[in-house]
């Protein structure tokens, strides 16, 4: 690999690791150990100059290692990240930044391997939410449909997926394309409204026969000038001797009468029940 830049160093580099760049890390070239990067020690190798030797000394050029005495030295400087110029300001120990740049660094590039885009590691998540040629599920998954589709397609796929849901789906279960369902949600709309409409004008007269029903069957007797009681079976004190009316009681008497009669012809339409039992008994006569 090539040396490092120079400048990414903070701390001074020792002169003889240095060549075009910084030799790091430092490959050894001959029996006397020194130094070059790997970027300029391959011009050599690959050149007119390898047959010379070592660009130092002149002795013949050795199998490639890496010094790692020297590497150590140099992986304690301190570093900038070698995406600083993107505006990482991450700055440690020179061993420590290549698993920074690779793993964690915010501005390294990542490439999309839907579009073959490449994104900032920051900007990423929110590409992975935009990405046109990113896979992804029907909008109509939880209606049954299994399609995998690019989210650029999701609007050409909803419309001719047979899996779209009248609006009225809490009464209806019908699921077709978009074209189809435009048709039937107007009718099916129309006619939930008549059904609507039918069953509260059927709640509404069912009330009104029963509140007829109770008035027709809950007559009231007028006693002395005035209601008492659904059937009017309160009891009055009337006077007089033997249970006989006496003259000043004789209008009295017979609006009773009259009242009784009422009473008895409302009881004659139905089976007789405890409560109009009792009220043919609690009309009483008192003696003075």
């Amino acid at each position: 690999m090539p040396g490092a830049p120079l400048e990414s160093f903070l701390d001074a580099v020792p002169e003889p690791l240095i060549c075009a760049e910084a030799a790091y890390p430092p490959v050894i070239a001959c029996d006397a150990e020194h130094v070059f990067c790997d970027g300029c020690l391959k011009q050599v190798r690959d050149g007119e100059g390898a047959a010379q030797g070592c660009p130092t000394c002149r002795q013949p050029l050795q199998e490639q290692r890496v010094s790692m005495v020297l590497k150590r030295v140099l992986d304690g400087l301190k570093f900038k990240c070698r995406y600083g110029g993107s505006g990482c300001e991450w700055a440690a120990a020179a061993g420590e930044e290549e698993a920074h740049a690779k793993g964690d660094c915010d501005f390294r590039l990542i490439r999309c391997e839907h579009c073959n885009g490449d994104r900032l590691a920051k900007d990423f998540p929110r590409h992975a939410h935009m990405c046109a040629e990113w896979p992804v599920d029907c909008s109509n998954k939880a209606n049954g449909c299994v399609t995998s589709i690019k989210r650029g397609q999701v609007d050409a796929h909803t419309s001719v997926c047979p899996y779209n849901k009248c609006i009225n789906y809490d009464q209806c279960n019908t699921s077709t394309t978009k074209e189809l369902l435009l048709v039937h949600e107007a009718a099916c709309t129309r006619l939930l409204t008549r059904l609507r409409e039918a069953e509260t004008a059927r709640r509404n007269d069912s009330i009104t026969r029963y509140r007829s029903s109770i008035s027709s069957k809950a007559p009231e007797v007028a006693v002395g000038g005035g209601r008492e009681g659904p059937l009017g079976c309160y009891p009055r004190r009337i006077t007089g001797g033997s249970h006989s009316p006496t003259r000043d009681d004789s209008n009295l008497w017979g609006t009773l009468q009259l009242g009784m009669a009422g009473a008895k012809r409302g009881l004659a339409e139905d089976s007789p029940s405890p409560q109009k039992k009792r009220c043919k008994e609690e009309v009483v006569f008192l003696d003075d």
